[in-house]
């Protein structure tokens, strides 16, 4: 899936005025450099101090909130707890097991589907005079594995049972 790159982050910061700084700098490299899709604060600052030689942690949590603010780049908090981040896509759907905290990324292949909703989510925004510029969908679950193991229901399951 497509995913900005160091030089797109310049543009795009350069295009909405925002100073490219040597602690923004550094921190783009950090973040579109770290091979994992997800990633949290203590990677980027690792990552930084691993080509700087130094790190100012408060510099990157404050280049986080830029970041965040101008929707730049995502935070994920899959457990509902710790806060993963993300390099920006324009279409993020991530499906995710419950149980075991298996995480897929639709992509590839799935694209088409994705243009199907990037549509419609456009069809719905422009309802109420939004344009839209990007969507991130969770989707949570139980994978097969789980269920064959532990022989588990879904909430949908039983919610069906109870109503039939």
């Amino acid at each position: 899936m497509w995913s900005y790159t160091y030089e797109d982050y310049i543009n795009v910061m350069k295009n909405k005025k925002l100073k490219i700084t040597a602690s923004r700098s550094a921190f783009l490299k950090a973040i579109t450099s770290i091979e994992s899709k997800h990633f949290t604060v203590n990677e980027i600052i690792s990552k930084i101090k691993e080509s700087e030689g130094h790190v100012n942690i408060m510099s990157v949590y404050n280049i986080l909130e830029v970041l965040l603010n101008e929707h730049l780049l995502f935070a994920n908090t899959f457990d509902g707890k710790n806060v993963s981040y993300e390099v920006i896509t324009p279409r993020l759907v991530h499906v995710r097991c419950d149980y075991c905290g298996e995480i897929h990324h639709l992509d590839g292949d799935e694209i088409a589907v994705h243009e199907e909703w990037w549509n419609a989510f456009n069809e719905l925004t422009r309802k109420y005079n939004v344009t839209l510029e990007h969507y991130k969908l969770e989707a949570h679950g139980i994978c097969d594995n789980c269920s064959a193991k532990e022989n588990i229901r879904t909430n949908y399951d039983v919610k069906y049972e109870q109503n039939n």
